[in-house]
C-alpha cells in the first residue's frame, strides 16, 4: 500500500524520488556503516527495486562519512545500467 502510494503520487508530481538513507543515527550503531562499506551493492540493488516498484526518476543514497561515500561510488561504477524492457 505504501509503495503504491508513492508511485501513484509521484507519478502526479512528475516524478518521484526514491532516498536509502546511510546516517547512522543509532547511538552506538554500525549497521549502516557496515552495509555501505562491505555490502554496497546490496543496498544499491535494494535502492533500484524500490525506485523501480514506485517508477521513480531518481534515486539517491545519503552518506556521511567518505569511506561509506567511496565503496557506494565504487559498486556504482561495477553496475550494469538498469533496462526498462523485460
Amino acid at each position: 500500500m505504501k509503495l503504491r502510494t508513492v508511485r501513484d503520487n509521484g507519478r502526479a508530481a512528475g516524478g518521484a524520488v526514491v532516498i536509502a538513507n546511510g546516517e547512522e543515527g543509532e547511538p552506538a550503531s554500525v549497521k549502516d556503516r557496515w552495509l555501505l562499506r562491505n555490502r554496497p551493492h546490496l543496498v544499491i540493488d535494494g535502492l533500484r527495486l524500490a525506485a523501480a516498484i514506485v517508477a521513480a526518476d531518481r534515486a539517491v543514497v545519503y552518506v556521511s562519512e567518505s569511506e561509506s561515500a567511496g565503496s557506494i561510488e565504487a559498486a556504482l561504477g561495477e553496475l550494469a545500467p538498469m533496462s526498462s524492457a523485460a
